[in-house]
């Protein structure tokens, strides 16, 4: 079968987005079909092909705030050039220039189309204008849909990775004929064991010691609630011998500095930076316990990759968590600040607790391979295309 996947974001890019597309493209060649990308080169160069992925022509957006992503113009002229591909089956993961090109080639030659949700963008209207967010929010939301509605009206089904996100879109107003599918990793990359050269290299540049680790790795944005964790460790730093390590960038970079500098904890806070993402899963295996404050997640492949990597996750109560994180089984639970900071002390003298919680990690995560994932999209195809 010949897929053609349809998105605004790819790599080099790194998002949950992308590294969703990621398993999906690998899944789907494992099990022996075609997958042709086509997506935006966000430099702003013109077209260019590189293997099976088609980057469009990328016209900046004269808005500060967006200013990082692209659109693509002369969506017909597109259109036309897909055509050529000759495609079996149509799969839309993103709402805007892609996605109408996506749209129109399944409208245009008659080839079906699904379409996958990936992101609660109330969460991240803020970031285009706080000031149009905090005043006119109805209004921008009502502008999303009409980006969205379209799509989910012509795509024969709309995948999304939890019941979280059904509710949010019927809260939207968005019917469509949904399927739950949670997104898969790579498990074997996060399974490896810890990598014994990369962590003493790693204790010698932070001069750790023996200090508890708490971990937090992902996308450094307001979103992701940090604060919350460096308000919890702030209350408990001075009585644990514990040091917070935080792993990403992002729009809330000197935010965070700021926070740690008032919370006076900066001796006992790593701030690491951007990452790889191929050399991501040596930091999982860094701390004793990774944190996730955050209550904007879909489906959270973070916390996934934690559990894969062999580490607990102290994680933030959110019904994105409810198929992954079983409390007192592979991780623990808290619900704001406060029980953070409980939380935390509690992991510090409880290493036995770690231990037990260490050894259910993988084992409950085995369902997200990234092929179980590109199986279960796979029968969608295969069912629609008849």
């Amino acid at each position: 079968m010949r897929i053609g996947i349809f998105t605004d974001a790819y790599n080099p890019y790194v998002s949950g987005v992308v590294t969703s597309i990621n398993m999906l493209e690998d899944g789907l060649k494992k099990l022996g079909h075609e997958v042709f990308i086509f997506t935006i080169n966000l430099d702003g160069k013109e077209e260019v092909k590189k293997d099976n992925v088609l980057y469009f022509k990328g016209v900046k957006i004269r808005l500060n705030a967006l200013s990082r992503y692209k659109y693509v113009v002369k969506i017909r002229e597109k259109a036309e050039i897909i055509k050529k591909y000759n495609l079996d089956f149509i799969h839309i993961h993103n709402e805007f220039s892609m996605g109408k090109i996506g749209l129109r080639c399944a409208k245009k030659y008659n080839i079906p189309m699904i379409y996958t949700f990936h992101t609660l963008y109330e969460d991240y209207l803020n970031y285009f204008s706080p000031f149009l967010d905090k005043y006119f929010h109805k209004m921008l939301m009502s502008y999303l849909r009409t980006w969205i509605k379209p799509i989910t009206k012509h795509a024969l089904l709309t995948i999304v990775p939890t019941e979280k996100v059904v509710k949010q879109l019927n809260k939207y107003g968005i019917k469509s004929n949904y399927k739950v599918i949670p997104t898969g990793i790579d498990l074997e990359k996060f399974k490896v064991p810890a990598n014994a050269v990369f962590i003493d290299e790693f204790k010698v540049k932070y001069n750790l010691k023996n200090e508890f680790i708490f971990m937090s790795i992902g996308r450094i944005s307001e979103e992701k609630s940090l604060d919350v964790i460096v308000n919890a460790f702030s209350k408990i730093s001075s009585t644990i011998n514990a040091k917070l390590i935080f792993v990403g960038t992002g729009p809330y970079v000197d935010d965070l500095k700021q926070l740690i500098k008032e919370k006076e904890i900066s001796d006992k806070t790593i701030l690491v930076g951007e990452v790889s993402w191929n050399e991501i899963h040596k930091y999982y295996k860094l701390g004793n316990i990774v944190v996730n404050a955050s209550m904007s997640e879909t489906q959270g492949l973070t916390n996934i990759e934690t559990l894969a990597s062999g580490k607990p996750l102290l994680v933030q109560q959110d019904e994105s968590i409810e198929d992954i994180v079983k409390d007192g089984y592979n991780g623990i639970i808290f619900n704001g600040e406060n029980e953070l900071s409980e939380k935390m002390y509690y992991c510090y003298n409880n290493a036995n607790l770690l231990d037990k919680l260490e050894n259910n990690c993988y084992k409950s995560v085995e369902k997200y391979s990234n092929i179980c994932y590109a199986n279960s999209v796979l029968e969608i195809y295969k069912t629609l295309k008849k």
